[in-house]
């Protein structure tokens, strides 16, 4: 299914530029520091190490995700406090400032450069779930087109960073780690959408994303790790090219987006789906040069899939509203880096038992393609699993349309639909607003400038009708409400 909803905003804000340029910062730190860094002192290492540093920094990525999914449910933890983003830099630049001393000539163990890996794929994760809820609360209704454009700048600030001397590389890094750092803060103080969301310590365990699209996302991810694997071992002008090939992925993207085609998640399944298997599969066949092509198309829709997941997260978590994103999305991102973790695990494996440039790479990457069409046909959904609140469709339940609506407008929407179906008043529909924001009796009373009695006979009525007892009730009951084709 390709929704084609309503047209697309075109203008850009300077409050979305500069999250565009921090988010963008972010993806060229992440590459540079995840496949040129090491790749550039590889020669200088015993074969088979630079492969094993890269694992550790995919592996301290996804445990990154699945550390920040367990303390996003405790309200205490708060991914934007000074002593997570005091951290969070220091682990960022831990590693560009041993490899920076490695080229100098200072000897660096290889056991130490895979254990600042390690930290600097946890700051990723941190620094990826950061930038997510600053695109909620900033209420984005371009995501697809803000993260699409952002990895594609970051594409282009790491062929900048590749062209540097490689003593000025891990600078580049590093700069790139602190201007993306500065501007996530600016953008995040300064986000319009900040009254309408959940507290910072908010948080909600009822939330969840569907579990049936997971195992494809994780197979899909392998054979992506994999991929880049194949080209790290073959050299700097592969990995290079296939880099650059997934900001053509994400290229293509945002220009879906400015056409007014939305992907549904499902449909991003079978594209990727398709691409990866005819590439795949079409390689040990293939001459040497067109081999580099089969591959950097696998990347590329890579570079697809990362825009689209992403966008599909902050929709979600926007449109639910009932805790801060950075709670939310880790969750969600664990699984497909697990997938580049794993995937680049069996890589270095294979390095270090068979050679960088043996053929069971390929062997076993057209093995995992078989794999990945049994995943993807015993559990590809049956139903659409995009609706705002994550969840399948139930049988017999009303039928939810998916549009692309920004937070606000989504719930606005939402509003006028309960008021419609429970007839309640004008004022009525006013102070329900308000209750499912969580604004209390004194609040409301003043901004509407009515009395006391009567702000609670309203509530007192709302409640009746809607046969709900607490103002938490009214809130979960809003942002939960299905919307039918005519509330749209």
């Amino acid at each position: 299914m390709v929704e084609a909803g309503s047209a697309p905003s075109t203008g850009v804000s300077a409050a979305e530029l500069l999250a565009l340029l921090g988010f963008g910062c972010f993806f060229g730190y992440l590459l540079l520091t995840f496949f040129w860094l090491l790749g550039g002192i590889a020669p200088s290492l015993p074969e088979g190490e630079a492969a094993l540093g890269e694992l550790f920094l995919f592996g301290g990525m996804a445990l990154g995700y699945v550390g920040l999914a367990r303390a996003g449910r405790r309200p205490s933890f708060n991914a934007f406090s000074s002593g997570v983003l005091t951290t969070q830099i220091l682990l960022a630049a831990a590693l560009p400032v041993a490899v920076s001393l490695f080229r100098c000539g200072v000897p660096v163990p290889s056991q130490v450069l895979d254990v600042l890996g390690l930290l600097a794929g946890l700051a990723a994760a941190l620094f990826a779930v950061q930038w997510l809820d600053v695109a909620g609360r900033m209420g984005m209704t371009t995501a697809v087109r803000f993260t699409g454009l952002s990895l594609v700048g970051g594409c282009l600030l790491m062929a900048v960073g590749a062209a540097l001397p490689g003593e000025l590389q891990p600078l580049m890094g590093l700069t790139l780690a602190a201007v993306s750092l500065g501007l996530m803060l600016f953008s995040s103080s300064r986000a319009e959408g900040n009254d309408e969301r959940a507290p910072l310590e908010s948080v909600d365990d009822s939330w969840q994303f569907t579990r049936e699209i997971e195992p494809t996302f994780l197979t899909l991810n392998i054979v992506f790790a994999l991929t880049f694997a194949l080209l790290f071992n073959n050299g700097a002008s592969a990995l290079f090219a296939g880099v650059m090939a997934a900001g053509g992925g994400a290229l293509v993207a945002a220009g879906l987006y400015a056409a007014g085609i939305r992907l549904s998640v499902i449909t991003m399944e079978r594209v990727l789906l398709a691409v990866t298997v005819i590439a795949c599969v079409a390689t040990p066949l293939a001459p040497d040069g067109l081999q580099l092509v089969l591959s950097c198309l696998v990347t590329a829709a890579w570079g697809l899939f990362v825009p689209v997941n992403y966008s599909y997260i902050v929709m979600k978590s926007t449109a639910v509203r009932q805790a801060p994103t950075f709670r939310q999305a880790p969750a969600r991102l664990a699984v497909p880096a697990a997938g580049l973790a794993v995937g680049w695990a069996a890589a270095a494996l294979i390095t270090l038992c068979f050679g960088a440039h043996s053929e069971v790479f390929v062997n076993l990457r057209t093995g995992m393609i078989v794999v990945l069409v049994i995943v993807f046909m015993a559990f590809f959904p049956s139903e659409e699993h995009h609706r705002p609140d994550g969840m399948a469709a139930k049988p017999g339940a009303p039928q939810v349309v998916s549009v692309s609506l920004g937070a606000e407008e989504l719930f606005e929407r939402r509003c006028d639909a309960v008021a419609r179906l429970y007839q309640l008043s004008p004022r009525e529909s006013d102070i329900l607003r308000y209750l499912a924001k969580g604004r209390n009796a004194s609040w409301i009373q003043e901004e509407l400038t009515i009395s006391p009695h009567t702000v609670k006979s309203h509530i007192y009525n709302i409640y009746r009708k809607l046969d709900i007892h607490s103002q938490q009730k009214v809130m979960d009951f809003v942002q939960s409400f299905p919307l039918q084709e005519e509330d749209l």
